[in-house]
């Protein structure tokens, strides 16, 4: 498998090219950007294959562990194993939403960071292509290279 490289890497105009002009919509137009990939072989159907036999393992081990934990718990802390399910209920989504609020805030960060970069191969490719934002609409300009 190949090393996938990160949203940071620097856009080259040279990497994009217009594969098929939609004269009607230039949003639905097919531009190809020749450093990424969607061809796949059957090594990496198998890789995935064996990355799913691997996680079958792992979710069956961490049944196993759960319960051992289930039983611990109802053993060392009798007084949680006694709380009704309405307390455990809430003291659960206590727990799991100040988990959710941090994963959510993390998350938040690397959905703008992406976005932005999303932003800049957006703008790089309106330049490459001649496309001029005028109001609220996007016109096609005439470009050498767009028809290149």
């Amino acid at each position: 498998m190949s090393k996938e490289k990160t949203t940071e890497e620097k856009l080259n105009p040279e990497h994009f090219t217009l594969k098929e002009e939609n004269k009607d919509n230039f949003k639905k137009a097919v531009i190809a950007r020749s450093n990424l990939t969607n061809l796949f072989t059957l090594e990496d159907v198998e890789a995935q294959q064996a990355n799913l036999e691997k996680m079958q393992r792992e979710l069956e081990g961490q049944i196993k562990v759960s319960s051992a934990v289930v039983v611990n718990v109802e053993k060392n802390h009798p007084e949680v194993a006694k709380l009704s399910d309405e307390k455990l209920a809430a003291a659960d989504y206590l727990f799991e939403n100040k988990k959710l609020l941090a994963d959510s805030e993390t998350k938040l960060k690397e959905v703008v960071r992406v976005s932005k970069h999303y932003e800049d191969v957006l703008v790089l490719i309106y330049e490459k292509f001649g496309f001029v934002v005028a109001g609220d609409t996007v016109i096609e300009e005439p470009n050498d290279e767009a028809t290149a």
